[in-house]
């Protein structure tokens, strides 16, 4: 190892345009200037030097497409190779680099730096689990909502045509679908309008034609390789063969589905408003004895169930389903759907749920901390004596001090958990105290209990400790626990 010289790890010198403000080291004056001042402005001092971080890297990346080029000036390169074409960069810097470049040249030059964006799809397709064809469309239509939001438009019009709309119903009918599947592409979806939807490929060539303008054609779609190409290139044809208007005719049904989607969706909304018993932030309630006599069930679970990302094969096993088994559930990548006893209980996945969190000793403990909470609880002993009083708050509990060893553990419920509940005789399975205290199943499932180093159950939390760890009119200490949530 030789000529080894220290290195800065910090890119920031190194790589971005230092920040133009200048600090008077006398009366600590701040100057902001394209240009070094020789002196401070407020105080006369010659004592002035630069900030010596620089501006965010993105910042100077972004004036890349033409500061290389002799930018400001009007060079003979920046004439030539300004604006280019094409660019090719990763998916993940579209926002970081690719829609900062755009509004940068637009800003400082007045035109759009390229006009084509290649992204490398095969590795956005691995990442997320989609195929090509979706990366595909989530990266284009990424970049476009990026880059309408980066230069404040209203909309993105895409060039959509009828015949995309006829190969779009034909892929949704036979991958197996439902009335609005069957509705083609919608003319407006958000910030994306296809205003040619009326129109055909065909009709649009003519008149392109007629105007003698030239176009591309995407050399992908000559291949049938996917399931658009092949129906585009050998399905529709043969249809045509058997009826020239076929496509019109499949654009009109289109047509005649968005309007009895229309009625369908008024009908569909007016019996699951019927179905649901009742709603929270956190979980839907949906009646099953109704949902049983419903038109069509599955029809109404699949209303309900679809936007929170159940899948067509699980609302069908949930449909067949009797629900007589409480407590049996499905879960979606987001969502879980319990049986409860009057009642199917949607609620989003808790991912953030306490585990077993052991506490060796008194004190104060986080057992849980996320973004949006913190769970914490407070153990400590006291002395009773004449002062002392029984708190009688639900979220703290009082028990004998020798009635409780350590090291305590705090977790949530499980299957044959038993306890002696403070005033009841006998002992009680904790399933059915909740039961008891008509506790739903969401309810039940995040129910915490308090044990002591033999695992005998404490404190039910929030609802009743175990008669057998209460405190007497013999008890000379008590451990005081409090949850705070």
């Amino acid at each position: 190892m030789e000529n080894v010289k220290d290195w800065c790890i910090s890119r920031q010198l190194w790589w971005g345009h230092r920040i133009p403000a200048y600090y008077c080291e006398d009366c600590h004056n701040i100057m902001v200037k394209e240009e070094k001042p020789e002196k401070c402005n407020k105080c006369g001092s010659t004592h002035v030097h630069q900030d010596e971080d620089t501006l965010d890297t993105w910042f100077s990346s972004a004036l890349w497409p033409f500061s290389t080029l002799g930018w400001p000036n009007n060079t003979e390169d920046l004439d030539y190779f300004y604006p280019t074409s094409t660019l090719v960069t990763g998916y993940d810097i579209i926002f970081f680099w690719v829609i900062r470049m755009v509004f940068s040249s637009l800003e400082q030059t007045g035109e759009i730096p390229f006009h084509t964006v290649h992204f490398d799809t095969q590795s956005y397709a691995e990442v997320h689990k989609v195929s090509i064809e979706m990366a595909a469309r989530e990266l284009r239509y990424g970049y476009f909502e990026q880059l309408r939001k980066a230069i404040d438009a209203e909309a993105i019009l895409v060039a959509h045509h009828m015949n995309d709309s006829v190969e779009t119903l034909l892929m949704n009918l036979i991958r197996g679908t439902g009335i609005h599947g069957l509705q083609g592409i919608k003319p407006r979806n958000g910030n994306i309008i296809r205003p040619l939807l009326c129109v055909s490929r065909k009709e649009i060539v003519e008149w392109l034609g007629e105007i003698g303008q030239d176009y591309v054609t995407d050399s992908t779609n000559l291949e049938d390789d996917v399931t658009r190409n092949k129906l585009r290139l050998n399905i529709i044809p043969i249809l045509e063969q058997i009826n020239p208007a076929a496509s019109e005719n499949i654009a009109k049904t289109a047509l005649r589905m968005v309007e009895a989607g229309k009625v369908f969706d008024d009908s569909m909304n007016g019996i699951v408003k019927d179905l649901t018993l009742g709603s929270t932030g956190d979980w839907v309630a949906i009646d099953k004895e109704k949902l049983q006599v419903s038109p069509s069930k599955e029809y109404a679970l699949h209303t309900i169930l679809s936007p929170y990302h159940f899948s067509p094969a699980q609302i069908e096993e949930i449909a067949l389903s009797d629900y007589s088994q409480s407590g049996k559930s499905w879960e979606s990548s987001t969502y879980q759907l319990v049986v409860d006893r009057k009642a199917l209980l949607l609620r989003k996945k808790n991912g953030n749920e306490c585990r077993p969190f052991r506490i060796p000793e008194t004190g104060t403990y986080v057992i849980l901390e996320t973004k949006d909470k913190t769970e914490r609880i407070s153990i400590k002993e006291v002395v009773v004596d004449d002062v002392f009083k029984i708190s009688k708050e639900r979220d703290s509990v009082t028990l004998d001090a020798e009635k409780v060893r350590f090291p305590l553990t705090i977790r949530h419920v499980e299957n044959g958990d038993r306890f002696v509940p403070f005033g009841m005789k006998g002992s009680k399975l904790v399933s059915d105290y909740l039961t008891d205290r008509k506790k739903n199943a969401f309810e039940k499932q995040e129910q915490l209990v308090l044990l002591d180093a033999d695992d005998n159950i404490l404190w039910l939390v929030g609802e009743r400790p175990d008669a057998r760890c209460c405190i007497t009119k013999n008890t000379i200490k008590a451990i005081v626990v409090r949850y705070y949530k």
